[in-house]
């Protein structure tokens, strides 16, 4: 199953407030069967929250940190 609509990546807008919130709800993502996630972290040129490279790049660690915490399941 896909997620399309996920603030799962910490620190980045409204979502996960930490790295273990945002690994708690890939926890529960994936014990309902969700493979892949599609983060749709909010974007505004106002807004402070991270966006561009820096975003991407945050993304490209969650994916690692999954990895590391044997969760199978990919953040697009």
């Amino acid at each position: 199953m896909i997620d399309i609509h996920c603030h799962i990546v910490p620190n980045i807008d409204d979502g996960a407030k930490s790295l273990d919130d945002a690994l708690e709800m890939a926890k529960i993502a994936y014990d309902e069967g969700i493979r892949k996630i599609v983060n749709t972290s909010h974007y505004h040129p106002n807004f402070e929250y991270k966006k561009g490279k820096e975003l991407f790049e945050s993304v490209k660690e969650f994916n690692n940190i999954l990895k590391l915490n044997n969760l199978d399941i990919e953040l697009l």
